[in-house]
């Protein structure tokens, strides 16, 4: 291997500081690298990744004129897209209908004719700085028409353990442009009555 010494700095903060980094690479010019921090440290630096989350809900199942618990919009002009970075759900109860959690969102002329009903505060991933993101959340919104089922969360049988997790991990491929509202909601049945708990975190991107 050839070593090749080389400045950077993720953060606005390590490149002040001026920190001298040795990269490798193989014989055939290919690169090794090793990132100082991770993937959305960047991004949470900067103030663009954000975070929402609901305790002891009942996630309505995906139908015309969905009444969601957790929906979140991306106004239209916003110059922002949402990126989807993580979806958690947990149990709030022992018990639970079997079911599964999908993401849904409603096409643009649906989402302007959605009602908005409450808006909720979300966190900066930057903690207690102040949120300054496009994105709306609500705690309770509805749609208009059937909105379209975009990816799966994860599902529960018919017992489960009080704390099981489904963590899911989207990696760039679920986003929301703007002028579209999305929400979590089941699939096949409506959730046990307020069983449970829901968590996202998304990070905003030019459009």
């Amino acid at each position: 291997m050839t070593a090749q010494t080389s400045m950077t700095g993720l953060l606005a903060a390590r490149a002040t500081a001026n920190y001298e980094v040795s990269d490798r690479s193989t014989t055939e010019g290919a690169k090794l690298t090793e990132s100082l921090s991770g993937q959305f440290a960047a991004r949470t630096y900067s103030g663009n990744v954000f975070f929402v989350s609901r305790a002891a809900v009942t996630v309505p199942v995906n139908a015309a004129t969905l009444g969601s618990v957790c929906g979140i919009y991306n106004p239209p002009g916003s110059g922002k897209v949402l990126e989807i970075i993580d979806t958690d759900i947990s149990l709030a109860l022992a018990t639970t209908v079997v079911q599964s959690f999908v993401w849904v969102s409603s096409t643009v002329a649906a989402s302007a004719a959605a009602t908005f009903t409450t808006q909720i505060s979300v966190r900066s991933r930057r903690m207690q700085d102040t949120t300054s993101g496009v994105a709306r959340v609500y705690s309770a919104v509805t749609h208009s028409g059937t909105p379209d089922v975009e990816a799966y969360i994860g599902g529960y049988g018919a017992t489960t353990s009080p704390g099981m997790q489904m963590h899911k991990k989207f990696d760039g491929s679920l986003m929301i442009p703007p002028g579209v509202l999305a929400s979590v909601a089941t699939l096949t049945a409506a959730s046990t009555s307020s069983g449970i708990n829901i968590g996202f975190t998304w990070a905003e991107v030019p459009a």
